[in-house]
């Protein structure tokens, strides 16, 4: 898979928060790749919406956080830039829940790379 930068400065992995400064950005990779993607969904939905990472489950469906249709298109706009994807904003009514939403990219993303 292609390399992928992760453009927050903020990035949690399995419960342990770092920070990281532009120049010291997490790559994604293709080993830890769903983890990779739940974690910028995190960040990115997280800051957003207002939240805390920390007040985000995987399987709790994002419209009970807030999320809009107005929020889902700014956060399309980010997912689309990130992972070199053409996702629209109905996707987080389809995928309504982080788990379901990295799972998806993942394999859009593995799709890119195979064709």
């Amino acid at each position: 898979l292609e390399n992928l930068l992760f453009s927050s400065d903020k990035y949690e992995q399995q419960g342990a928060a770092s920070s990281f400064s532009e120049t010291e950005v997490p790559v994604y990779n293709g080993l830890d790749a769903l983890e990779d993607i739940k974690a910028w969904l995190v960040i990115n939905i997280a800051d957003t919406l207002n939240l805390q990472a920390d007040e985000l489950e995987d399987d709790e469906p994002l419209a009970s956080y807030g999320l809009d249709s107005s929020v889902a298109a700014a956060l399309t706009g980010k997912i689309n830039e990130q992972f070199n994807l053409e996702v629209q904003p109905t996707v987080f009514w389809e995928y309504s829940t982080i788990a379901e939403l990295s799972s998806h990219i993942k394999r859009s993303i593995e799709q890119i790379s195979v064709n």
